[in-house]
């Protein structure tokens, strides 16, 4: 009886840590933004613990875990995305965290479809003033993170703000919430990224000067 009693408190006090999690930001994550066809992902599960930063979710708090949409989950754990995903289809994650239940999609892209979405590190740069860019972030939504190395401590970024890309030219427009402020192209190589007449940390040089090249590997 005495034996049964602790055990059904433990029970309860797992819960509660569990449930004290879910009420933080938290839920599952991919290693990398784009995914296609035929990849095969592994799921990781995280939450915020304010100042304390980013932790992983105790597998014992993870009471249910389902996908839908063009995809399965393997024994390992991992996700494998069908061959017919197409461009514009969703992977959905359901889980249940405690007994909080979250729901999160990851949009799917195209085998052959162009993007600049991921994480890119500066390699070198070409008649470009300003500090190297430790890393640059596009997503798929239209927004971008730059960051100086200096700042790169936990979620800190060095600017911040939206883009759209014309894959078929090249064309790259960066800029705030309201309006684009920097123009120049961007182009992706077999090695990475180039971009071309912009410079996030330091001055857009003139039409008289040379173009500013920032080459970047990542992705």
């Amino acid at each position: 009886m005495i034996l049964a009693m602790f055990a059904a408190l433990a029970v309860q006090a797992d819960n509660l840590e569990c449930d004290r999690i879910a009420s933080h930001p938290s839920g599952a994550g991919l290693p990398r933004e784009v995914i296609r066809p035929g990849d095969k992902v592994a799921i990781s599960f995280q939450w915020l613990d304010g100042p304390f930063g980013t932790k992983d979710i105790p597998r014992e708090c993870i009471t249910r875990l389902e996908v839908s949409g063009p995809a399965e989950l393997l024994r390992d754990g991992s996700v494998r995305i069908l061959d017919d995903a197409r461009s514009g289809d969703e992977l959905v994650v359901s889980m249940r965290i405690g007994t909080k239940e979250r729901r999160q999609t990851f949009p799917i892209t195209g085998r052959d479809e162009q993007t600049l979405a991921g994480v890119w590190r500066e390699s070198r740069r070409e008649n470009c003033e300003g500090r190297r860019i430790a890393e640059l972030v596009f997503t798929l939504s239209g927004a971008f993170s730059y960051t100086v190395p200096e700042q790169m401590v936990e979620t800190m970024v060095t600017g911040s703000g939206r883009y759209r890309w014309d894959p078929a030219t090249g064309a790259l427009d960066m800029g705030g919430e309201d309006r684009f402020y920097w123009h120049g192209r961007a182009v992706r190589t077999p090695d990475g990224l180039v971009i071309e007449g912009i410079n996030p940390t330091g001055f857009q040089n003139g039409p008289d000067m040379p173009v500013c090249r920032i080459i970047l590997s990542g992705g």
